[in-house]
């Protein structure tokens, strides 16, 4: 049986695939596992990161509610780190590329006015030819301005309407890569009745009538009775794909999925986790049970032979496979495989949606460093956690032996042996707050003293338990003050605060760069998405009729608007610097003759961007200039010299 004779993956049985398929999955197999083992060491450093993080501080500790001495310092660094890095969604702004937009005109002012003169008292050739570049110019500018400003209304409401709320994963994220010291993002788009698996289970119109379909064989094949909570879930699955269309289709949208910073494996030969440098392949790894992926890939994986099956951690004793998504740079495809089973769970196909960077993932980093050594070399930077655990531990033995010591260093007495009855003793351990003890051994007229004498213990040094040296590593190995870490000494200046809250922000600010790094790529390949694949009819119901977006052509519109996150918009706002550096530039703008309206709009954004600027200053009545290029001139085409018909513009 030929390659192209053999049946589909969903009709066929394993022992049935191609013999070439066989070894092909066989090798991904064998290059998945190999990767695993090489990276074993780095994912193990994770999970006690994440273990530490947690509250699990102790070798041996088993529940997070132990009696030894934990002060969680790790946990309050890490959530500070996150909200320095992310307090907000970013704005994302979109900017035509620069190009050159005119022929013939140099771009000089005093060349234009020069031509708009000769043209108007003797018009000769070369002044016309002049003034006609420039509005020929003028208009591919106005036409690419309006398609940015609709992809960033669109890219806007993307993030807005994100389920779920982009915000909170992407804090997630970043508390990834603080804890373990990576995180990852995966970006989809997705069409009406289209469904993608996902790290985060997204339950549309086409997982639910696969997971009907599923239970429906099941019925059929006698392996649920008419008892089983299966049956309701059934019914109760029919009821709701029965609602209206408009009520449970979702329309066109991206997507942006948070792997485990576990759940991708890479390939050995990657030198840097941004961008994946030198891979050749990439997978993501998923846990679900059999009858999920059989329903979801309408295949035929069953549990037995090579295939590795583990049991669900919940009562029911589930079967659950691994399917890793697997994508090949040098083949530009993607595809699917189970842990074990011999043949595609679904085979290759082309990466979808198809962007100038090959990988639909991308990593966050914090702390990059340059580590090439043969024995142990490694792209997995080292965490927060990881750099502060050694101190955090030392913290905790040092509090936990002070403990022991005040412990042990209770008032204690001593009694010869046998001079006390057991019910004295008693009555001395139990006795109440000034209670009065009645005492059988005590004679009349006798002391307590003769028969009770207190123990001499050495007092407890607090230089042996000072915590100091163990607070200036922690500040120092994750770039904090003591401010951060707790209330500040006495002895501390407002200004040596100021110069260590400074000092602080200067390191953050590396992080805050890679970030934003981060949301730029996700911003521009998400543009990019957007541009080539979502069509006429969501854009205008996002964006409004007047958007402008392209039919055709829509190669060219990719490669010319490109999506930035503006600097810094993730974290928190400093409002009262942006007031102080608007009240300074304001006036000389004024003073050159700046357009008030645009002072007063600029103004708003950094006070109170609430309030309605259109309604402030109502356009009722003016009079609109009027641009003298014809509105049935054609538009100057680009490099390619292709049309580009534009929804929203006169052509």
């Amino acid at each position: 049986m030929t390659i192209n004779e053999a049946p589909q993956v969903q009709d066929r049985r394993p022992e049935d695939a191609p013999d070439p398929i066989l070894a092909t999955v066989a090798l991904w197999n064998k290059r998945i596992h190999g990767a695993k083992r090489h990276w074993e060491a780095d994912y193990k450093r994770m999970e006690s990161n994440m273990r530490f993080a947690m509250g699990y501080q102790w070798g041996d500790q088993r529940e997070l509610d132990d009696d030894r001495y934990i002060a969680n310092l790790t946990l309050r660094a890490v959530n500070q780190k996150v909200a320095s890095l992310y307090a907000k969604n970013p704005k994302a702004v979109a900017n035509p590329r620069k190009r050159m937009y005119y022929q013939v005109w140099d771009g000089k002012l005093e060349t234009l006015g020069l031509a708009v003169e000769r043209a108007t008292m003797a018009p000769d050739v070369n002044s016309l030819a002049i003034i006609e570049d420039y509005w020929q110019g003028q208009q591919m500018k106005e036409m690419l301005d309006r398609v940015a400003k609709t992809l960033e209304i669109v890219y806007q409401y993307q993030i807005d309407r994100h389920e779920p709320e982009f915000k909170k994963q992407m804090k997630r994220l970043v508390r990834r890569a603080v804890i373990a010291g990576v995180g990852y993002v995966r970006m989809r788009f997705e069409r009406e009745y289209e469904s993608s698996l996902m790290w985060n289970q997204d339950e549309n119109t086409l997982t639910l009538a696969r997971r009907m379909k599923e239970l429906g064989e099941r019925v059929l094949k006698g392996d649920i009775d008419s008892t089983a909570p299966e049956v309701e879930e059934m019914r109760v699955l029919a009821t709701s794909l029965q609602a209206p269309p408009e009520s449970r289709i979702k329309t066109e949208r991206l997507l942006f999925d948070f792997p485990g910073s576990l759940s991708v494996i890479v390939d050995p030969q990657c030198t840097a986790l941004q961008d994946f440098v030198g891979a050749s392949w990439i997978a993501i790894e998923y846990v679900m049970p059999v009858r999920e992926a059989n329903a979801y890939f309408e295949t035929n994986i069953e549990p037995g032979g090579s295939l590795v099956v583990r049991k669900s951690p919940d009562e029911n004793d589930e079967e659950m496979v691994t399917i890793w998504e697997v994508f090949d740079k040098r083949t530009q495809s993607v595809f699917f495989l189970a842990d074990g089973w011999s043949d595609y769970v679904s085979p290759p196909l082309p990466v979808e949606p198809r962007l100038h960077r090959f990988w639909p993932v991308f990593a966050l980093t914090l702390n990059d460093v340059e580590f090439e050594c043969e024995d142990h070399a490694t792209i997995y930077p080292p965490s927060d956690v990881q750099l502060m655990k050694s101190a955090q531990k030392e913290w905790n033995r040092t509090r936990d032996e002070l403990r022991r010591h005040r412990v042990a260093n209770r008032p204690k007495y001593t009694a010869v042996s046998g001079t006390l009855t057991k019910k004295d003793l008693q009555s001395l351990e139990e006795v109440p707050s000034s209670g009065i003890i009645e005492m059988q051994s005590l004679m009349p007229g006798q002391k307590v003293g003769d028969l009770l004498q207190a123990i001499q213990h050495s007092p407890v040094d607090p230089t042996l338990y000072d915590v100091s040296v163990i607070k200036e590593d922690i500040m120092f190995t994750t770039g904090q003050q003591e401010a951060n870490l707790g209330p500040a000494p006495s002895n501390v200046t407002a200004t040596v605060g100021t110069i260590a809250e400074q000092s602080r922000l200067n390191v953050t600010s590396s992080n805050v760069d890679d970030l934003d790094g981060l949301l730029t790529d996700l911003a521009r390949a998400g543009g990019e998405t957007l541009l080539l694949n979502m069509s006429l009819q969501t854009v205008q119901n996002i964006a409004g009729p007047g958007a402008a977006w392209s039919e055709m052509n829509k190669e060219l519109f990719a490669n010319e608007v490109l999506l930035e996150i503006e600097a810094a918009s993730s974290g928190r706002p400093n409002k009262a610097v942006e007031i102080a550096n608007y009240e300074r530039i304001a006036p000389l703008m004024l003073q050159a003759g700046a357009n008030p309206q645009f002072l007063v709009r600029e103004g708003i954004k950094r006070l109170d961007d609430r309030l309605d600027v259109e309604a402030a200053f109502p356009l009722a009545g003016a009079q609109l200039p009027v641009s003298p290029a014809s509105p049935d001139q054609p538009l100057q085409q680009l490099p390619s010299e292709a049309p580009m018909p534009l929804v929203g513009h006169n052509q």
